[in-house]
């Protein structure tokens, strides 16, 4: 799912014309799998789509025990609302162990946490998800700071395009301006509340 729109970003840009629509709507694109990677720290596509809103089947994490015995895990979405499948187990050979969504399964924000009454807070457990998380399934449902930080990204991304710069131009020490192509700190100020501070654990 894309982050900002096209309108929005014309609007933002003061683009009037049609002819690179395209090219914008591949930016905006570009844009919103760049927040992912930033937002969760994971380079690949396994990221993508982090907060758009959807149901997630048999999702395969790895969790841990907490010192009451339940089982903590952490979704690879920024935010669980609803838990509609549990299981676990203790190594890849064995059969699945369920627990009750229904009655022992809670969520909070980004953490699912299991009551099971296990005893070995030191081993790692393996943990399969079925759930529905995210913020939004549609781009203007998103937080403003998340639309606004696709939508400056996406206009930096057209800026370089247009402009054909290079990475760098000009040399600190002699005092002159410096420009990189560095996610802007104005879009990674936006992005601090949504940055995921757990690990991207999977089986």
């Amino acid at each position: 799912m894309d982050y900002t729109t096209l309108t929005r970003v014309k609007l933002e840009a003061n683009i009037n014309e049609d002819n690179d629509d395209v090219r914008l709507a591949a930016l905006i694109t570009t844009a919103s799998r760049a927040i992912d990677r930033k937002l969760t720290g994971v380079s690949t596509s396994d990221s993508d789509n982090y907060l758009e809103l959807g149901d997630v089947t048999d999702e395969l994490l790895t969790g841990r025990i907490d010192a009451n015995g339940n089982i903590i895990c952490y979704p690879h979405k920024i935010e669980v609302s609803s838990v509609t499948a549990f299981g676990w187990r203790w190594k890849p050979s064995d059969s699945w162990t369920g627990i009750s969504a229904i009655d022992k399964v809670y969520s909070q924000g980004p953490k699912v946490e299991a009551y099971s009454e296990l005893c070995n807070p030191t081993r790692r457990i393996f943990v399969r998800l079925s759930y529905t998380g995210g913020l939004a399934d549609d781009p203007a449902n998103l937080p403003d700071d998340i639309q606004d930080a696709a939508t400056v990204l996406t206009i930096r991304y057209w800026r370089e395009a247009q402009s054909g710069l290079n990475d760098s131009i000009g040399v600190a020490e002699l005092g002159e301006l410096i420009y990189t192509k560095a996610i802007p700190v104005r879009v990674v100020d936006m992005l601090q509340p949504y940055m995921r501070v757990v690990p991207w654990q999977a089986i």
